[in-house]
């Protein structure tokens, strides 16, 4: 399947606007579908809703360090028709999935898998297959955003109504994430959409890092970020932050923390998965990079798995797969989940295209 790609404004509220309208179908729809995934949980949508979001406080840290997005949401909220409380906790994915589990003792399936590889004096690329419950299928889109008020515009891959969930922007600053649900999570902090297009307002990695390193982190998550001359990976939780060394020129992650500090030691079903989708990256992606079919190869992988097709007892399935080319004239591609799926060009908005197809990095 074809990802859609929407062109949107910078300025936030009309940002948010075009987004609704442009999306109000999809939006109603993955909001049906969350609504009925929480009532599968054995409670009332409406009541898990409110006190979801009357027990946390993640409101604050977003109107506090990218303000913006609430301009953007009150304008998805106002175009698309959808209760603005109701679009406000559709947002928080990972902080909802915490809270269920603290409430309901209803475990998280993790699985997304990140590369991050230094193709170069001048390159490197970030590779992820964006993994999420089924609910979510169909409803992936790419958001490219113009530049406003100092922001490079971005492009993001994310659900219909949700303001990122991965992406690169115009400076050449990519972002790929892993949810982390063994370390320290809060009911208040930035939640990880607002952290995504936090990082992706800056203009370099290293700022975008930094930027990282000071905010207030609601729940974990490991931050694979680049440019054309930096690749660091930043795992972050409500109480720490720390660096994944990149080794030999690549970086991997799944879904559980190497170097924060874990709540407990975890052996579920989920977290045996992540340590063996992570030995198998580690073992598998080149050392050097001359074409993002090597990265492909192992992204494709089906006897792990890394790319989780639909099947009986899988709750999460590979949504899309994601590749930022962060050199000079960056370039973003992204496609479906399924391996047969198509690339399409998602470079971020004000930079220009590159001349060559997708496929050798020369």
């Amino acid at each position: 399947m074809t990802l859609p790609l929407v062109d949107l404004p910078g300025e936030p509220h009309l940002c948010g606007q075009a987004h609704g309208e442009h999306l109000r179908a999809d939006i109603a729809a993955g909001i049906e579908r969350w609504r009925a995934d929480i009532a599968g949980s054995g409670v009332s949508p409406d009541i898990l809703i409110a006190d979801f979001v009357a027990s946390r406080d993640f409101a604050t840290a977003t109107r506090t360090w990218t303000p913006w997005l609430i301009d953007e949401l009150d304008g998805i909220a106002r175009a698309s028709g959808t209760d603005p409380v109701e679009l406000w906790a559709y947002q928080l994915i990972d902080e909802l999935w915490e809270f269920l589990r603290e409430r309901l003792g209803k475990h998280r399936s993790e699985h997304c898998s990140t590369i991050g590889i230094d193709a170069g004096p001048g390159r490197t690329v970030i590779a992820q297959n964006l993994d999420l419950p089924a609910s979510y299928d169909g409803l992936l889109h790419v958001l490219r955003i113009a530049p406003y008020d100092q922001r490079p515009g971005v492009s993001v891959v994310t659900a219909a109504g949700v303001v990122g969930m991965a992406g690169m922007n115009a400076a050449g600053v990519s972002v790929g994430v892993n949810s982390l649900p063994d370390v320290t999570s809060a009911r208040s902090g930035l939640p990880v959409a607002a952290v995504v297009r936090g990082a992706l307002a800056h203009t370099s990695a290293g700022l975008a890092s930094e930027w990282l390193a000071h905010v207030p982190h609601a729940s974990g998550q490991a931050y694979t970020i680049a440019d054309a001359d930096e690749l660091t990976n930043v795992e972050c939780d409500a109480a720490a932050v720390a660096v994944v060394p990149v080794r030999d020129g690549v970086v991997v992650h799944t879904n559980h923390a190497l170097r924060l500090p874990r709540k407990t030691a975890d052996t579920s079903p989920a977290a045996v998965d992540s340590a063996a989708r992570l030995d198998f990256l580690q073992r598998h992606c080149p050392d050097a990079l001359s074409a993002v079919e090597d990265l492909l190869t192992v992204l494709d992988d089906t006897s792990v798995p890394i790319r989780r097709a639909d099947a009986p007892g899988m709750p999460n399935r590979t949504c899309a797969t994601l590749m930022f080319d962060s050199a000079d004239t960056a370039q973003a591609w992204v496609r479906g989940g399924l391996a047969e799926s198509n690339f399409v060009d998602a470079t971020p908005p004000m930079l220009r295209p590159r001349a060559t197809r997708m496929g050798t990095l020369a």
